[in-house]
């Protein structure tokens, strides 16, 4: 039984998904979503899979600004940084609570 993948809606064709160990690029495919790349190192590496599957360039740098820098901080696995490194719009919580909205 397959259940149904919190995501965050990027535009009606894209989103950006998660499981435990990563982010995952999702494309809408007629009325179903398509699992595009699984990436689950840092936010460079997801824009680069972004850019290179013909991702929503005019999107992509407002999700972005709202992950951290890896997928590990954002999963809590990572060592934390310094308040003054982290903005309130990368913190894991607001990130989460974007992608729990959908």
């Amino acid at each position: 039984m397959m259940r149904k993948m919190r995501q965050l809606r990027i535009n009606p064709d894209w989103a950006l998904g998660r499981d435990k160990a990563q982010w995952i690029l999702r494309r809408r495919s007629g009325t179903r979503w398509r699992d595009i790349a699984f990436i689950s190192s840092t936010k460079h590496v997801l824009a680069r899979c972004m850019h290179e599957n013909d991702g929503p360039a005019h999107d992509d740098q407002n999700i972005l600004n709202s992950l951290p820098n890896a997928f590990a901080e954002w999963t809590g696995h990572a060592t934390k940084t310094t308040a003054a490194d982290e903005s309130p719009a990368s913190t894991p919580d607001t990130a989460q609570a974007e992608i729990d909205r959908y």
